[in-house]
């Protein structure tokens, strides 16, 4: 299960589970996610306005590989 985290100006995505066969795809997809050690999730900014394009696009991407997803709104 991956976790999509909507906070002001960034998206927090806990991998889950799978991770380690995530991680690769995932950093080939979205080139602007990086790992942030001290909170322990990958982050990708977004700007206002294109929240929902994102979202939607990390959505595909992860429920083509069959992931299930949760959301958390902290924004």
């Amino acid at each position: 299960m991956v976790t999509l985290i909507k906070r002001c100006k960034r998206h927090g995505i806990l991998l889950g589970e799978n991770a380690a066969a995530l991680a690769a795809p995932f950093t080939r997809s979205f080139p602007e996610a990086r790992f942030d050690e001290d909170a322990e999730e990958w982050v990708i900014p977004w700007e206002k306005g294109l929240f929902a394009r994102s979202n939607a696009a990390l959505e595909a991407f992860f429920a083509g590989r069959g992931e299930k997803i949760t959301h958390i709104d902290e924004c």
